[in-house]
């Protein structure tokens, strides 16, 4: 008996689309007319909202130095860069793909900067536990626009909950809670958020 494989964007998709009560799909085709291509909308969309805050696997400490024309190029792969180390302190934006001095109003250097940065990695690099949420909570968006079934997304909006708190506990284990408590997801708001179980 293999080994089931780990979740990959074909697997969220099919996911979703189960979820809506739609065939699965053996391959991932965008081509603007393709039944899945909203589905890969909403999922991209769910992954850019969680790979944007940071998390300890895609936040990164770099330093950056200055071309001959004084500039910091920035690569497009960061989402989000910071100042760190002795920089800490110092505000920092991207502007046409340079570094930004905000204090200074200025996008030249003459020294290097240390920064911490989000980078924007593959789905299938995410740990398992946060893949499972993006597709629960991707999959309960795209039935409730697709189908718009309530019961259905109330049993959808439990097993988005059940993948929450697996990822609360993962989170837990590597010391990672800013995003976690950043990002609650939006199901029963009444929820004390320290007592909760999966169910």
């Amino acid at each position: 008996m293999s080994l089931p494989s780990k979740l990959d964007l074909l697997g969220a998709v099919n996911l979703m689309l189960a979820a809506a009560g739609e065939q699965k799909v053996s391959t991932l085709i965008d081509d603007g007319v393709n039944d899945t291509d909203f589905a890969q909308q909403i999922l991209n969309e769910k992954i850019l909202e969680v790979v944007s805050d940071g998390w300890d696997f895609n936040v990164v400490k770099l330093t950056l130095s200055p071309d001959n024309s004084n500039k910091i190029t920035v690569s497009t792969n960061y989402l989000r860069v910071d100042a760190a180390g002795d920089d800490y302190g110092r505000r920092f934006a991207v502007r046409n793909n340079f570094l930004y001095d905000l204090d200074d109003n200025t996008d030249q250097f003459t020294a290097d900067v240390e920064v911490k940065v989000v980078q924007n990695i593959s789905f299938e690099d995410f740990p398992s536990p946060l893949r499972f949420y993006i597709a629960r909570a991707a999959a309960r968006t795209y039935q409730m626009q697709t189908v718009g079934d309530p019961q259905i997304d109330q049993i959808l909006a439990q097993e988005e909950l059940r993948a929450w708190e697996r990822c609360k506990k993962d989170s837990s284990k590597t010391k990672d809670k800013s995003w976690i408590y950043r990002h609650k997801p939006d199901v029963w708001p009444s929820i004390d958020w320290n007592k909760v179980r999966p169910l």
